[in-house]
């Protein structure tokens, strides 16, 4: 191109061959061309620098939500580090209560090593580990009400881990074997425990003997009812039944009553005729007071202890 783009518009019009007309037109346009590429490659690297852009702000984007991530376990991470600062104040506090602690201890048992002649060990040195195996090797004197020494755990009594002592007195007071009574349907188990079974349902507890073993049972009975008749006669002579001429006595529970008959007199039997009757409770009270056997009684749930 020899011509500016003006020129060349400028040649356009003045122009009078069709030859020149024609290359100021294909300058212009080579013009138009070079300005269309010019501006085509601005766009391509505008959208370039967007795209770049965008990209930037993306990862701008997420380089910021890092921080702010980072950001907040960094003050986690300050806040655990100041409760651990404060525990371990707290722990340094405690430890030092507790070697303070361990020194009066130490520092009182020296002092009981050093003034009481039945702990102290010659030579030893006042302090914890020392008086600790000076004591391991002291024989306590038997305990008793005046004096302070060494005691046995007894039937009664448990001691847990830690050394505490308790006393198991309820329970202790019913050894196997023993029998409890109660108007409450409770078993002893769940009261002190150990192991029950309830016994002598419909029975009463009665004392041992000789003849009956503590544990035995016996059936239910009643002696024997008995009762005679017999017939005396005037002369004191047994004999058979005539009527009113002898007197007819009764032994026990039977009972003769007199009453008309319409055999009087026959027969050769004369006088009055005499019904026989049969009454337990003439014998003893006790009878017809009850259905079955029966003493007179209370009734409570009884236990016996088995385990």
């Amino acid at each position: 191109m020899d011509k500016t783009f003006d020129e060349a518009i400028a040649g356009i019009r003045k122009a009078e061959r069709g030859v020149e007309v024609r290359e100021d037109i294909a300058q212009g346009m080579e013009y138009v061309k070079q300005y269309a590429e010019e501006v085509t490659g601005q766009q391509q690297a505008a959208l370039q620098a967007a795209q770049t852009a965008t990209g930037a702000a993306s990862t701008a984007t997420e380089k910021a939500a890092a921080a702010a991530e980072s950001e907040s376990m960094a003050q986690t991470a300050a806040t655990s580090a100041a409760q651990s600062a404060r525990s371990a104040s707290a722990d340094a506090k405690s430890a030092g209560s507790s070697a303070a602690s361990a020194k009066a201890e130490a520092d009182r048992a020296a002092a009981i090593v050093s003034t009481d002649k039945t702990l102290s060990v010659d030579g030893a040195p006042a302090d914890a580990k020392a008086v600790g195996d000076a004591l391991k090797g002291i024989k306590l004197p038997i305990a008793t009400a005046t004096t302070l020494g060494g005691v046995k755990v007894g039937s009664g009594l448990t001691v847990d881990a830690d050394g505490t002592l308790s006393a198991d007195s309820a329970l202790a007071a019913y050894p196997v074997g023993s029998i409890y009574q109660s108007t409450d349907p409770t078993s002893p188990a769940a009261l002190f425990g150990g192991t029950w079974e309830e016994i002598a349902s419909d029975r009463v507890l009665m004392g041992a003997s000789r003849s009956h073993a503590a544990g035995t049972t016996v059936k239910a009975g009643l002696p024997n009812i008995t009762g005679s008749l017999s017939e005396t006669s005037n002369n004191g002579i047994t004999s058979p039944f005539r009527g009113n001429k002898n007197a007819i006595s009764s032994i026990g529970a039977l009972a003769v009553t007199e009453a008309s008959s319409p055999y009087c007199g026959f027969a050769g039997y004369e006088g009055s005729a005499y019904d026989i009757s049969f009454d337990a409770s003439r014998s003893n009270p006790i009878y017809g007071r009850s259905n079955t056997v029966q003493p007179a009684a209370y009734y409570v749930h009884i236990w016996r202890r088995v385990a």
